[in-house]
């Protein structure tokens, strides 16, 4: 069959095409689920660390990229593309069923490198790489039926890792926000209470970088501001975030 290319976009780039019925799994040399998977993954963390040498939180324009580390961003969009054709391709040649366990697909994989990476010594790097973990669930449709049906615990977990071993407040901002927009089970609710006991909020004002039941797009703030925020000791509101998850949660029930 003749697969689409896939649209990429620099914050997420995966586009799964299924399988058709004449696909056959002659020509899976180099093509399995654990190869193919931890290439993307490995791709998107290249993406990652883009974005941190070019000291950016939002996207670029990449039509008229402002440095030679925004211009090596947007290139990366081809190797991004490369790694996508690939799984495109073993989906095609049924050298994984897309439709099987987690485990055994693709996207197990690609989490599992994008996970590997928040252990990173760099906070910025680990900032991008749990939001490209979240942002690659996000677009749920665009995974394996497995991937879509098991990525939302991988985000709850990746965020509850930052939250448990991270210490930069910035990396736990973001951890909260997507927590907060309904990846927080009841598997979370521990950890969020405690947050809402023993986190000391400054101020009245906690920015968002993420809109939400209770603050529109038009109310969000961009990310490269909340960052020059915390990097100026402007915001603290761990307790203010971690309520807005346990709303959810309880919404839920």
């Amino acid at each position: 069959m003749t697969c689409p290319r896939p649209i990429l976009a620099l914050w997420l780039a995966l586009g799964l095409c299924s399988a058709g019925n004449s696909a056959v799994v002659a020509g899976c040399q180099g093509l399995s689920a654990e190869t193919v998977g931890r290439k993307l993954g490995s791709v998107l963390v290249e993406l990652a660390k883009a974005f941190v040498d070019a000291r950016i939180w939002d996207n670029p324009d990449c039509r008229s990229p402002k440095s030679p580390e925004e211009k090596r961003l947007c290139s990366l969009a081809d190797d991004v593309d490369a790694a996508v054709e690939r799984v495109n391709k073993a989906v095609d040649h049924q050298c994984f069923d897309p439709k099987g366990s987690f485990a055994q697909s693709s996207d197990f994989f690609t989490f599992a490198v994008l996970q590997d990476a928040l252990s990173s010594t760099d906070a910025g790097l680990r900032w991008q790489v749990l939001m490209r973990i979240h942002l690659l669930c996000q677009q749920g449709a665009m995974l394996t039926d497995a991937g879509s049906k098991a990525c939302k615990e991988v985000v709850e977990q990746s965020a509850l890792t930052v939250l448990q071993s991270d210490r930069d407040p910035f990396n736990r901002h973001l951890a909260l926000e997507i927590l907060a927009r309904g990846y927080a089970t009841q598997k979370s609710e521990q950890l969020l209470t405690q947050l809402t006991t023993t986190a000391t909020d400054s101020g009245d004002y906690c920015p968002r970088g993420f809109p939400s039941r209770a603050h529109s797009q038009s109310s969000t703030v961009a990310w490269s501001e909340i960052a020059r925020g915390y990097a100026s000791g402007k915001y603290s509101c761990e307790r203010a975030l971690a309520t807005d998850a346990l709303s959810q949660i309880a919404s839920r029930h």
